[in-house]
């Protein structure tokens, strides 16, 4: 029957004390690497030399070798490698805290001028490439009253959005609009007006919240035949029975984890590619029909789809050798 026979002890599911598992993730450093599925062995390489030896942050090396930080703590967890926090980091490069930059008599002049004269923290912060909030914290160590955001809307001619006031001639044609079944975002669009000013004068002619909701919702949301792309329920009908997991993934293979329309990896993308029928016919599940897409990719292949069944078959046509008729019918070679 087997090696084991009745009332054999095995050591499976053994405890193992808390200094005997130190001692076996110290044993298993550097032995993963190479074994890990994600990964080449040139890539690895650089990995370690980057972090370790250069003491490179995780994201230059993301940027530098073109991978996805959640795969690289994976690899680097998986290695025993001791992953550093941002302060660790910033210890390593020496860079200084900003809480602890510190500026000279003449700059500090500089900025109480500039201060003065009308410039926010913000600008003065990206002349001397620091943050804000230490140019604010210098600011409090003078004694030096900090300016509100109306101030500097009173400088730069900026009209505040809530003192907007609205003629006479604005508030016939704002209601002559309502009347007619537009919306609060229609009105925007057409007479350049903020909203809430807006909303201010249809309260002063008694038009309630709910009304404005109502309104809202009927315009801006339009679902099933009301919806410009309604196509009688297409979506609805179901798949054909050879659409299953193993020709999706056969597909993603073919194409190289790839979107074909704007190039993406899977390595950079949250989830898995769509599989998209070329011709829009679920029940024409084959080789020349079917191409990988990210999702937004795909949902933009859902208007304008004659020009998408030709771009895409044309697409397939130069990759793949595959061959369609004029009208756009799969030509199939035996």
């Amino acid at each position: 029957m087997g090696k084991f026979k009745k009332g054999h002890k095995t050591n499976v599911g053994k405890s193992r004390s808390i200094e005997t598992r130190a001692k076996i993730s110290k044993s298993n450093i550097g032995k993963n690497l190479g074994k890990r599925k994600g990964f080449p062995r040139e890539t690895e390489e650089k990995i370690v030399d980057l972090y370790n030896i250069k003491k490179r942050s995780l994201r230059t090396i993301c940027k530098e070798l073109k991978i996805h930080r959640i795969s690289l703590k994976k690899f680097l967890k998986a290695n025993g490698i001791k992953i550093r926090t941002s302060l660790e980091q910033r210890k390593v490069l020496k860079i200084p805290s900003w809480r602890k930059i510190e500026f000279s008599e003449d700059e500090t002049k500089d900025i109480l001028k500039m201060y003065d004269r009308g410039k926010s923290a913000l600008e003065i912060g990206k002349k001397y490439n620091c943050c804000y909030v230490v140019i604010l914290n210098l600011l409090h160590k003078n004694n030096i009253k900090i300016n509100s955001t109306a101030f500097y809307h009173k400088i730069r001619g900026f009209e505040s959005p809530h003192k907007i006031k609205i003629s006479e001639m604005e508030g016939k044609k704002i209601m002559e609009m309502w009347n007619n079944g537009m919306s609060i975002i229609d009105i925007n669009r057409k007479m350049d007006i903020f909203t809430g000013a807006i909303r201010r004068e249809l309260d002063k002619n008694g038009i309630t919240k709910e009304e404005i909701r109502k309104r809202k919702n009927s315009t801006n949301k339009k679902y099933g035949e009301n919806h410009p792309n309604w196509k009688g329920g297409i979506s609805f009908e179901p798949y054909g029975l050879d659409f299953n997991i193993k020709l999706k993934n056969s597909i993603r293979k073919r194409d190289n984890q790839c979107c074909m329309i704007c190039g993406l990896h899977r390595e950079k993308y949250y989830r898995a590619f769509d599989i998209h029928h070329v011709n829009y016919d679920k029940t024409c599940n084959i080789e020349q029909n079917l191409i990988s897409l990210c999702h937004r990719c795909h949902m933009t292949t859902n208007y304008n789809r004659k020009y998408w069944q030709k771009f895409l078959q044309d697409l397939l046509n130069d990759r793949y050798c595959y061959k369609y008729s004029e009208v756009g019918e799969i030509i199939l070679e035996f």
